[in-house]
């Protein structure tokens, strides 16, 4: 009786380790509407199709809760500005040793539909990017040439703001 014990509580827990382990540690799903989860070369290639609109591309850590919080805020732009022509690209990369892979409840903290995911292991595009958690680019401006550097969503916020003035609004029906 004690051994069948045993063993039936050695499987529940090995059952709900490998659960917990899958759960933490795969990649999620991205929200809704949006497109699969890319790489670093699938980002290079949408950054420079769309030249046209004002982009905006945040590097974050998918377990940092700063960098969490910024995503979450940064969902709250793109739906103070959701009738303007934007482009957001949020870049999950391991910062800590904790990083396996962007999980969905990160990247459902960022559902807009004009955001594409993105996770890049090897941080090339922190890389090329410098220092900054946020960046802005006007239409047509290279990688190399941001118009706004924010290292710090708080003050840097009243930045992006005052480079993409008031939000447009939308149009009434029938006027």
């Amino acid at each position: 009786m004690k051994r069948s014990i045993l063993i039936l509580w050695g499987v529940v827990t090995l059952a709900v380790g490998g659960w917990a382990g899958w759960y933490l540690f795969s990649a999620g799903e991205v929200p809704m509407g949006q497109r699969p989860l890319a790489d670093e070369a699938s980002f290079r290639e949408a950054f420079h199709r769309n030249v046209s609109n004002n982009r905006i591309v945040a590097l974050l850590s998918p377990t940092t809760p700063v960098d969490l919080a910024v995503a979450q805020q940064l969902q709250g732009l793109l739906m103070e500005y959701e009738n303007d022509t934007l482009d957001a690209h949020v870049v999950w990369q391991p910062i800590t040793q904790n990083d396996w892979a962007p999980t969905t409840d990160a990247m459902a903290r960022v559902w807009d539909t004009r955001t594409r995911h993105y996770w890049d292991k090897e941080k090339k595009i922190r890389t090329l990017a410098g220092e900054g958690q946020v960046f802005l680019y006007t239409r047509g401006a290279g990688f190399d040439r941001p118009a706004v550097r924010v290292t710090d969503w708080k003050t840097g916020v009243v930045k992006i703001r005052e480079f993409l003035g008031t939000p447009k609004k939308m149009p009434m029906p029938g006027l």
